[in-house]
């Protein structure tokens, strides 16, 4: 549970500094490929451990993002394919946009029935149109 606290804290830090799409790109360069391996429960076990630590002070490190980043590289690491995915949904305050992983298709790190409410950001945003001429 340490490593998974200690990885949290890294991404916090270096999300605040330098925002998503550079983080992610340096967390992608410094790990190893993942093998086309699908083990869901290591999967699972590792996303207790970065839910449990997500749980110690300070709690401000615990957010979907936070958690979703630390997962997803932790995977990595065990060569375990895995994906963020970034949902977004209409609520009474306005919208909602929450993190979670995938493994397999398989949703590792929340309530599928939570993440079933959204609308994945990707997809919306394609429908709307804002993502014309963006290449992925």
């Amino acid at each position: 549970m340490l490593l998974a606290w200690l990885t949290l804290m890294v991404i916090r830090a270096a999300l605040a500094r330098f925002g998503y799409r550079r983080v992610y790109q340096r967390l992608l360069a410094w790990s190893p490929r993942p093998t086309a391996t699908t083990d869901v429960r290591r999967c699972l076990v590792t996303a207790r451990l970065v839910n449990r630590a997500a749980l110690l002070p300070p709690r401000e490190a615990a957010t979907c993002l936070h958690r979703s980043l630390a997962l997803w590289w932790l995977l990595r690491f065990r060569r375990l394919d895995s994906d963020i995915r970034t949902g977004v949904r209409r609520s009474d305050s306005g919208w909602d946009v929450h993190a979670w992983v995938e493994h397999d298709g398989v949703v590792i790190n929340d309530d599928p029935t939570k993440v079933a409410g959204y609308r994945l950001l990707d997809d919306w945003l394609q429908q709307a149109g804002a993502l014309s001429g963006v290449s992925s």
